[in-house]
């Protein structure tokens, strides 16, 4: 805006309003608003101090108390003829007897533990639990989970000006009660975190999917995405470098290349990959700092912070002098 910079490449999205201070390249990367919400996980919720006791039904245990409790009875009587009988062939009976006992006991239990253990398994798994909304229009309608979004940034915008009945009432909701705004994405996801299930953020499906990536306690829900954001490389008006780096974006596309970075920045490196879940993909996000330079000039790069956390805005992740 101040023609201080050339270029300004960031998760900055296209929208009117900037393109009336600015010019944008063709889009590198689409997405739209969804929403981030943390698991609802057993740690959450008031463990049972019996669980132990659920692979067996009641009349199971019953029964097993049952059998033992037989086997103890008969291993007491064989036990006590035996102590009263001399050496003879009724002591050899009972001591028979006691042994026989005593080994079927054994496998009794051996074979009961290993039904146990097999049962065991399903119920040590962690479980998650029905979210109380399922989408943009459930949260809505609902009161116990809290949401928010950036303050004045652009998908406050999209609530603020959408026609939708659902959008409108979210934003009533969101400008009634202040306090869930946030002053940055990283601010959200640290209270979806802590929240427990009791907030949920609204922000940008790329940067949700980049944490869902690497935070394993998050997820995304609802129906798709609620709008479609284009991203764009900003340029001062009437840049005379948009056409070459509109060529350059265009060839990316066409060869794979763009979808290669995307697979490498967000899949695989700085801990992509670490959490494998399944979720609906609404767009991919892309590491910057992967793709180089793009137009073939001298440049020097001057770095600003690139954190997918920094509040929504006309901000950027670097700018680029050219010489």
């Amino acid at each position: 805006i101040e023609g201080t910079a050339d270029m300004a490449i960031a998760d900055l999205t296209i929208t009117d309003e900037r393109e009336k201070v600015i010019d944008f390249s063709v889009p590198f990367m689409q997405g739209g608003i969804t929403i981030l919400y943390k698991k609802i996980t057993e740690s959450a919720h008031p463990s049972d101090i019996f669980s132990f006791l659920d692979p067996f039904t009641t009349d199971v245990w019953v029964v097993i108390i049952a059998c033992y409790t037989v086997l103890a009875i008969l291993y007491l009587i064989t036990k006590r003829i035996r102590m009263k009988t001399s050496k003879s062939e009724q002591n050899n009976e009972a001591s028979f007897s006691l042994h026989l006992l005593t080994i079927t006991s054994v496998v009794f239990t051996i074979f009961l533990a290993c039904i146990y253990t097999a049962k065991l398994a399903p119920f040590l798994a962690v479980p998650t639990y029905d979210l109380p909304a399922d989408s943009a229009e459930d949260l809505a309608r609902q009161n116990k989970i809290k949401y928010g979004t950036v303050r004045s940034g652009s998908t406050e915008r999209f609530f603020k000006e959408s026609q939708v009945d659902t959008y409108q009432q979210i934003w009533q909701f969101m400008s009634q009660n202040y306090e869930v705004l946030t002053e940055s994405n990283k601010e959200g996801v640290d209270r979806v975190q802590r929240g427990n299930g009791r907030y949920a953020f609204f922000m940008e499906s790329n940067s949700a999917e980049y944490l869902t990536e690497r935070k394993c306690d998050l997820k995304t829900f609802g129906y798709g995405l609620l709008n479609k954001i284009n991203y764009g490389i900003g340029l001062p008006l009437n840049s005379e470098n948009r056409k070459s780096i509109n060529q350059a974006l265009l060839k990316l596309e066409a060869t794979g290349t763009m979808k290669q970075l995307v697979m490498k920045w967000w899949k695989q490196k700085r801990g992509g990959g670490a959490c494998m879940m399944d979720m609906e993909m609404g767009g991919a996000s892309l590491d910057w700092s992967g793709l180089g330079v793009i137009a073939r000039h001298r440049t020097s790069l001057a770095p600003l912070n690139s954190d997918h956390s920094q509040k929504e805005g006309l901000c950027c992740g670097g700018v680029l002098h050219f010489k």
